[in-house]
């Protein structure tokens, strides 16, 4: 039902769109004061249904309700296929939240039981970003993303001051492999960086922004489609995402979509999508934030 009235707001929205009233780090003009997830139509609407506000800091996390994961890898900064030290809350793995040494944030994650996967649609033990792992004791498929240079979350780390400083990150790291240090990719900061890669440009959506797809095309087989998208604002990287050619009901913090939509964030629409994703009930997908200013929201 909840997915449902998110479409319902998507679809609306789309009908009624209004305008809305980064060392090029150091000098990025997009702050990346938040950590937010799933959207809503309205940026400036903050719960525990859309733009879902993520603690920063262990201690914040601690304080709301968050625990360690229980694996006994957890207790180590280094484990077999990620880094840092992993939180959650309410044992939902649709945003498992990554610190550093010091206890900032680091990254993020998502995740979700192997056995939840029906049929041949993709091929999801091949894609180098989908890690498989046992979490509670379930074996799950995991996609990473790192907010600093995975080198430095059990090494160094950021402190309270830095975070205050720098933001929610100083980069955005794709885990592409079974090897955060040597698997992560890192993405570019500033749009005008992006036509040196593979990343194709998609849709604006006002509240989310300009889309970029990963090898993008027509042509582009649904079995290995990129599990990420990017989202820039005003030139600047402002978010990312999730896209998960799978129908996932096991956490309030994802996003379904359903084939009238697509156009209006990923272009070209791959032949193969609206038919997959009907056969399927709707791709699974989760929007995330670095700054949810309506201001910075505008593409």
């Amino acid at each position: 039902m909840m997915i449902q009235s998110i479409l319902v707001l998507l679809l609306i929205f789309i009908a009624n769109v209004q305008s809305l009233s980064i060392s090029d780090r150091a000098n990025r003009k997009i702050e990346w004061n938040t950590l937010k997830l799933r959207w809503g139509p309205d940026p400036l609407v903050s719960n525990d249904e859309v733009y879902i506000r993520q603690p920063r800091t262990v201690q914040q996390a601690l304080q709301e309700q968050y625990e360690q994961l229980p694996d006994t890898l957890e207790k180590q900064c280094i484990g077999e296929t990620t880094i840092g030290y992993r939180y959650w809350k309410d044992n939902d793995t649709a945003a498992i939240l990554i610190f550093d040494k010091q206890g900032t944030i680091a990254g993020i994650q998502i995740a979700f039981r192997r056995s939840s996967i029906k049929g041949n649609y993709y091929s999801f033990d091949t894609q180098k970003m989908f890690n498989v792992e046992m979490i509670n004791g379930i074996e799950m498929y995991t996609l990473t993303a790192y907010f600093i240079d995975p080198t430095l979350i059990c090494t160094v780390g950021r402190t309270l001051s830095q975070l205050e400083h720098e933001g929610t990150g100083t980069g955005l790291f794709l885990q592409n492999g079974t090897n955060p240090i040597k698997d992560s990719i890192e993405i570019p900061l500033w749009e005008k960086d992006i036509g040196k890669t593979k990343w194709v440009k998609g849709a604006c959506f006002k509240t989310m922004g300009i889309h970029y797809w990963y090898d993008n095309r027509l042509d582009k087989s649904c079995s290995d489609f990129f599990p990420s998208f990017l989202m820039y604002n005003k030139g600047q990287l402002s978010g990312f995402g999730w896209a998960i050619v799978a129908n996932l009901n096991f956490s309030r913090r994802i996003e379904r979509v359903l084939t009238p939509v697509i156009s209006t964030f990923l272009i070209p629409v791959p032949t193969c999508i609206p038919k997959v994703n009907d056969e399927l009930g709707g791709f699974t997908t989760q929007h995330l934030y670095f700054n949810t200013d309506p201001a910075n929201l505008e593409c």
